[in-house]
């Protein structure tokens, strides 16, 4: 079995598949033990060491489910579409946890205040929770089962172009210098710099409506053909 298995991988270029997998997955767990990290200050070779691990974990996952998945989706065209709703599921409670903590504290002071309670904490756990599954399943998900629908994959493709780009500029910026704010004296820079990440936020804020708008259109669009042909728009 082994044997037979090996050739069949190399023809399809799973290998390449897989590196990129390894390569995405582990830059993923970096930043994710980075942003929980205390304002990245935790030693650098534990934070690499970790995002090599779920790299590692989820390659061999990948090659492990992803076949499996594919064929259950030719028999059952629902799986199509379910990561991603999934995906839009989690991008929009995500953008509406947001707006509203911009809506309720929308000025430095009381937001800074917010961060530094122990409220804090269970918004953390949210993203946490939320964003390595958009990140690692529902997102890479529904490119792979929905890559043979040209009308979906050019949303798709948009969608994750545009999420992957902001979870980057999460992770060197945005989730680093929250958790920074925690045990920070309340000072006049420091109320500045507040005032300039939700300044920013609300520019991330309006990326992630354009990805939730994607997916939403590429959910009306028409699924990969049972045989496998390519669906048009």
């Amino acid at each position: 079995m082994t044997t037979s298995l090996i050739p069949s991988l190399r023809k399809r270029g799973t290998p390449t598949t897989l590196l990129t997998v390894a390569a995405l997955a582990s830059l993923l767990g970096i930043g994710n033990m980075t942003a929980a990290a205390d304002g990245g200050r935790s030693e650098l070779p534990v934070i690499l060491g970790a995002g090599a691990g779920w790299g590692l974990l989820w390659t061999v996952v990948a090659a492990a489910v992803a076949p499996r998945l594919r064929r259950s989706a030719a028999t059952r065209r629902a799986w199509y579409d379910v990561p991603v709703l999934l995906a839009l599921t989690a991008m929009t409670m995500q953008a509406g946890a947001g707006l509203v903590q911009h809506l309720m504290f929308g000025s430095a002071e009381p937001y800074l205040a917010l961060q530094q309670s122990e409220a804090a904490e269970g918004s953390l756990i949210f993203f946490l929770v939320l964003n390595p599954l958009t990140e690692w399943v529902f997102m890479p998900l529904a490119l792979y089962l929905n890559w043979r629908s040209a009308g979906r994959r050019r949303f798709l493709l948009a969608a994750a172009a545009a999420y992957y780009a902001e979870r980057a500029v999460t992770y060197l910026y945005f989730a680093p210098t929250v958790v920074g704010w925690k045990d920070e004296p309340v000072t006049t820079r420091l109320l500045d710099e507040v005032s300039f990440w939700l300044a920013a936020d609300w520019l991330r804020l309006a990326v992630i409506a354009g990805i939730i708008t994607a997916l939403a259109l590429a959910v009306v669009r028409r699924r990969p053909g049972r045989a496998g042909a390519t669906a048009t728009a």
